[in-house]
């Protein structure tokens, strides 16, 4: 469980730092450069909650759309009893709901950091897109 994320930080950090040489790094030279490559920890707390508040989200959604309840794997209880998983098919519905709800926040509210100020009378709103 822990392997597969040590290795895509060893895979990252080779990638970036020693041009893609994922051999022959030594591991002195490997954890310097994972630890320039790491964010400030006021970035580290904002993304977690971002991953948190996402997390709830999405199962806000998976517990309160409606949907189909269907029964799922069987599970053997002790004593010889057994009881069925119960699931609901609401998935096409979350995406699309979650679709929806991130287009109207990026189309009507969100504004990414690299626009320019309101303040630029020479650049219009959208030349930003334009790169």
């Amino acid at each position: 469980m822990l392997c597969l994320p040590c290795v895509i930080v060893y895979l990252i950090v080779s990638v970036s730092a020693f041009r893609g040489r994922v051999v022959g790094v030594s591991p002195a030279d490997l954890l310097r450069a994972a630890q320039d490559m790491l964010p400030d920890a006021e970035e580290m707390v904002e993304a977690t909650f971002i991953n948190l508040a996402w997390m709830a989200f999405c199962v806000a959604l998976a517990l309160f759309l409606p949907g189909q309840w269907v029964d799922g794997s069987t599970i053997k209880l002790p004593k010889g009893k057994t009881t069925s998983l119960k699931y609901n098919i609401n998935g096409h519905l979350q995406f699309w709901s979650t679709f929806l709800i991130l287009l109207s926040l990026l189309c009507f509210s969100w504004e990414p950091t690299s626009a320019p100020s309101s303040s630029s009378s020479t650049e219009s709103d959208d030349d930003w897109l334009a790169g």
